[in-house]
């Protein structure tokens, strides 16, 4: 079934983020007095930076006429010591909006490590505020299912949503999902550690377009992608994030043409973790991918390789020239969360909210 026949469905327009200045730090703040080492003080400088990386995507969002909203840390106390969750601010990953007959649901994520699990209460506990439906996905089945919030991507404004499965999310999950949202939930296995969720390699534009990245492509003395019998570009042998079938699935629904396939280096650089928003000021979908402006000042494959880039100057083109003048491109710096693992997607939730609480508006 090809993208164009799935039914319409609102764009996320808005941006929940967790703005913290403890990234990495597995307690609060020590007292003043006491001397931190070289280590911490590294860490703490680190957590700045995460900071102010963060807080300058919120004013790009906010100035496209994007809603943003901010939620409060999660954090537990044992034997009197306050102990925070260093990787909270990877909110995404907490569980996943829908919109289903203009009414707002969430699914709450099951962390496959336990020293992540309890990241998922306070925007869970948002959620509601919001008046969305809780969807746990344990009454589903007796034994809980893993469930990560970045294996879970909406084409933009179609009801059709994909998840990613085999390394964090389990198999268990596609079925849940199916039951809670009752649209077609497309499963791609994936493959490999270094892309441990779907939103590392997979990204769908407006206009029925997608950014993907299915492993090191093989060209010819020209450049072109050489093809397998099936049509499929060839991979290098072990760098393949997701199977055959997932790959055959995605071209079942895209059109070939409407695929834009990311390089390693741009993948290395998270291209794939966007994030796409729709304006409400002027109703153009807004993307926010990492970037600095250094980085176009010097040769692009070795701004890719610092990660001051993370789309060459041709990929960007395509990005445009696929959407057909429908969406903006926004390179922000974010690179300070890269060597964690994650990238600008892994740090928004997104959702659809047509009207809000200016009590919860940042």
């Amino acid at each position: 079934m090809k993208i164009k026949q799935f039914s319409f469905c609102e764009n996320p327009n808005t941006a929940i983020l967790r703005l913290t200045r403890n990234f990495g730090l597995k307690k609060e703040n020590e007292p003043p007095n006491k001397k931190l080492t070289a280590k911490e003080k590294a860490k703490r400088k680190h957590a700045s930076l995460v900071y102010e990386e963060m807080s300058n995507l919120m004013e790009k969002m906010k100035e496209q006429g994007i809603k943003v909203i901010t939620v409060g840390e999660d954090k537990y106390i044992k034997n009197e010591v306050t102990y925070l969750y260093p990787d909270q601010v990877f909110l995404t990953d907490t569980g996943h909006y829908f919109v289903d007959e203009s009414k707002l649901h969430f699914v709450p994520a099951f962390f496959k490590y336990k020293s992540r699990r309890g990241e998922e209460e306070t925007p869970t506990k948002l959620a509601a505020a919001l008046g969305a439906t809780i969807w746990p996905l344990q009454q589903f089945d007796e034994k809980k299912i893993i469930f990560e919030g970045g294996d879970f991507i909406q084409a933009p404004n179609r009801s059709l949503f994909f998840l990613g499965y085999g390394q964090r999310t389990e198999k268990r999950a596609i079925d849940a999902m199916r039951q809670i949202i009752k649209k077609t939930v497309i499963p791609i296995k994936l493959l490999r550690k270094e892309f441990f969720h779907l939103d590392c390699c997979v990204l769908p534009l407006p206009n029925d377009a997608l950014v993907l990245y299915e492993g090191e492509y093989i060209k010819d003395a020209n450049g072109h992608f050489i093809l397998d019998k099936r049509g499929l570009p060839l991979l290098k042998p072990g760098s393949q994030t997701m199977t055959e079938a997932s790959r055959c699935l995605l071209r079942e629904i895209y059109d070939v043409e409407k695929i834009i396939l990311l390089s390693t280096a741009e993948a290395l650089a998270f291209g794939a973790n966007a994030v796409i928003l729709k304006s409400d000021t002027d109703n153009r979908y807004k993307l926010f991918v990492n970037g600095d402006s250094k980085g176009r000042e010097i040769e692009e494959s070795i701004a890719l390789q610092n990660h001051l880039i993370s789309y060459f100057s041709h990929t960007k083109t395509k990005i445009l020239e696929v959407t057909e003048n429908m969406m903006d491109i926004f390179e922000v710096p974010y690179k300070s969360l890269h060597y964690s693992y994650g990238s600008v997607h892994c740090t928004v939730e997104e959702t659809f909210l047509p009207q809000i609480n200016a009590s919860v508006i940042t």
